[in-house]
């Protein structure tokens, strides 16, 4: 009955009803905004298999400890990170760039991006079909690629593992198609190359920062 009451009460006023529905869709939809936001950027787990132990590693000027002064680690410092850190378990990155992939007979440039081969492992990543980088292939003289669930039904057509594709005009071996849910936020792309030790300085127009993550020892 007391229902029924406010409910005739509501609707020989409609300017209130109106006014108090507007306010109450306006409260719900900005909470359900907020609580998006907060779940991706605070609540929702990162995509690594060591979260609670995974930093990204930034570089400071000496003297520096102001945090708008970091920058990523450059592509020569990957090795020279792994083998002086006693603080880190595994280091793993990705170089962001397009990569030119021949499809249909013209070259088109597709999303993608350098990465280390134990990045698809660090971020739990499973694989569909094929196999992942194995460690080797992150020296020279391995042309091998990686690509997405998603590029691999739209482009390739559900191509087998060993096709052989033109890659920044190099031939590669297709390895291994990365199951759905890849590349994480993190990682934007769609055709995946292994990230070559280099310990040569880049060209000035030339960036090779990597971006750089690592899984802290026990006990760091």
């Amino acid at each position: 009955m007391d229902l029924l009451h406010a409910w005739r009460a509501l609707r020989r006023r409609r300017a209130y009803f109106l006014t108090a529905s507007a306010t109450l869709a306006l409260v719900l939809g900005a909470n359900a905004a907020i609580f998006a936001v907060v779940n991706a950027t605070l609540l929702r787990p990162m995509p690594f298999a060591a979260g609670d132990r995974v930093v990204q590693l930034f570089m400071m000027p000496p003297g520096m400890s102001d945090p708008s002064q970091r920058n990523p680690l450059l592509q020569m410092d990957l090795t020279r990170v792994r083998e002086r850190s006693r603080t880190m378990r595994r280091l793993e990155g990705f170089l962001r760039g397009d990569r030119v992939v021949i499809e249909s007979g013209e070259p088109t440039a597709v999303p993608g991006a350098a990465i280390t081969p134990g990045l698809t492992a660090m971020m739990n990543i499973r694989v569909r079909l094929g196999r992942e980088f194995r460690p080797e292939e992150g020296l020279p003289g391995h042309d091998v690629v990686l690509v997405t669930e998603g590029y691999w039904r739209r482009v390739l057509r559900e191509s087998a593992v060993g096709t052989v594709l033109v890659v920044d005009g190099r031939p590669h071996t297709l390895v291994g198609v990365l199951a759905e849910g890849f590349p994480p936020n993190v990682v934007n792309g769609d055709v995946f190359v292994p990230l070559v030790a280099d310990a040569t300085p880049a060209p000035r127009n030339i960036s090779r920062y990597v971006v750089t993550f690592a899984e802290l020892a026990d006990g760091a």
